[in-house]
């Protein structure tokens, strides 16, 4: 729970700072969102699939410097 409440905060300093990476911390935040509301295993599965793509370090490391 503590590192989706760190996730929402860098959303909020992320739109102060930049509007690239406010978009992109919003969607990783809309991603995890979705985890919660699966209707199904198989639907659950896919999601975090996904999720856990978009959240490997270095792919996210590149894609914030990216927005620079």
């Amino acid at each position: 729970m503590k590192s989706y409440a760190d996730l929402l905060k860098a959303k909020h300093i992320a739109v102060l700072i930049n509007p690239a990476l406010a978009a992109y911390v919003t969607e990783r935040v809309t991603e995890a969102n979705a985890l919660s509301n699966c209707a199904d295993s198989d639907e659950f599965v896919k999601r975090f699939k996904v999720f856990r793509d978009n959240w490997e370090g270095e792919k996210m490391a590149e894609a914030i410097r990216n927005l620079s």
